[in-house]
C-alpha cells in the first residue's frame, strides 16, 4: 500500500521550503537550469555568483528567457567548455561579440 503525501499531490508548498525572497527564487532557478538543460555548462570551473546572474540579467534587460537562449547556445558549442572556464566571463564575451541571434 503505497503512502502519498497530499502537500506534495495537490502541489503546495509547504511555508517553510519557500524561498525568503523572489530574488532567492531566481538565482536558485538558474542553477537548477543548468543542472537539467546546460549539464556542460554547471561542469565548467568558475560558476556565476548570484551577484553576477543580475548583472548578466541587466546585460539581457531583464529577460530572462533571453538569458536562457543564450546560455543554451552556449550549452550547444563545442568549444564553449573547452576554450572557457567562467560561465559569466563567457556569457559577457559571448553578448559582446554578438552571438546571439534570438530570433530562431
Amino acid at each position: 500500500m503505497a503512502v502519498y503525501n497530499n502537500d506534495i499531490i495537490n502541489n503546495k508548498e509547504k511555508e517553510d521550503t519557500a524561498p525568503t525572497s523572489i530574488d532567492e527564487s531566481r538565482y536558485g532557478k538558474l542553477n537548477a537550469f543548468l543542472r537539467s538543460e546546460c549539464p556542460h555548462i554547471a561542469q565548467m570551473e568558475t560558476q556565476m555568483t548570484e551577484e553576477q546572474f543580475y548583472l548578466a540579467l541587466d546585460m539581457f534587460k531583464g529577460d530572462a528567457e533571453k538569458m536562457a537562449i543564450a546560455l543554451r547556445k552556449m550549452e550547444n558549442s563545442k568549444s564553449c567548455t573547452e576554450c572557457h572556464r567562467s560561465v559569466f566571463d563567457t556569457l559577457v564575451e559571448w553578448k559582446r561579440k554578438g552571438f546571439f541571434d534570438y530570433s530562431q
